[in-house]
């Protein structure tokens, strides 16, 4: 979403947050235009804040309530974080579904996030199966 001389409220930046929308504002036409290149330039695609190697798959009786475990590769996981399941095809990668994380864990306590090297599991609410060997990809 682009805006020019005019705000967003606190509701629809969350939702927007939410769906991985970028909103790009300014006052200044100029600083839009630029923001708008780098953002073309750069590329349309959400960057990506993490990745996870899953390990383990404890519990896939829904799709909306799976129980995985994994070990944080680069960047970081945070509560509510979307994601992307990408499984290897042979030498493609392939995104193969979409999620959100409903919480995270450390051993048995509930924590907010955690970095890399960190091994946590994850409840999610995916539009996939994930298995073992799949890369979660957490998007800002």
């Amino acid at each position: 979403m682009i805006g020019f001389k005019n705000k967003v409220d606190k509701g629809a930046k969350n939702l927007a947050e939410a769906h991985g929308v970028r909103v790009i504002i300014s006052e200044i036409i100029y600083d839009l235009v630029k923001a708008l290149e780098e953002y073309l330039i750069l590329g349309a695609g959400p960057a990506k804040l993490g990745e996870l190697e899953v390990l383990k798959v404890f519990s896939q009786k829904k799709l909306d309530k799976q129980l995985v475990g994994g070990k944080i590769l680069e960047g970081i996981f945070r509560n509510r974080g979307n994601f992307e399941v990408i499984r290897m095809d042979g030498e493609v990668k392939k995104t193969v579904g979409t999620g959100r994380i409903v919480s995270l864990h450390e051993g048995k306590a509930e924590i907010a996030e955690a970095a890399k090297g960190k091994e946590i599991g994850l409840l999610v609410n995916a539009t996939a199966a994930i298995q073992v060997g799949d890369k979660i990809v957490v998007n800002k």
